[in-house]
């Protein structure tokens, strides 16, 4: 005499056997689904790849532009402040040659009076 709980079980069991034969029976009946599967499977990961593969390049250009962005920028920088210090001594000079200019001028006018 068989229990519920094998009943149960055998149940189970050939439920799960009636869906597997079903499964195959399609593949046989109809084979091109299970080929098209594969395909859509083969399909997407090799988009994923792709997709990867385009992040990747994108983030190695991004990273080589900062670089070169950063290395004009500090070039600029250095540019900017030679020049910078060049006027400051041109500045300096002019004023220095003002200065001597008219202090000859003040002592050739003290000595004249």
């Amino acid at each position: 005499k068989t229990s519920d709980a094998e009943r149960v079980s055998n149940a189970s069991n050939m439920a799960m056997l009636q869906s597997a034969l079903s499964a195959i029976l399609e593949v046989l009946v109809n084979p091109m689904g299970l080929v098209d599967m594969g395909l859509n499977i083969i399909s997407v990961r090799d988009s994923w790849k792709q997709h990867h593969h385009s992040l990747e390049a994108g983030e190695r250009l991004h990273l080589e532009a900062l670089k070169v962005s950063q290395s004009q920028h500090s070039e600029a920088l250095h540019h900017g402040l030679s020049q910078h210090q060049e006027s400051i001594f041109v500045s300096k000079d002019q004023h220095d040659q003002s200065l001597h200019v008219s202090r000859v001028m003040h002592d050739e006018a003290l000595s004249r009076s």
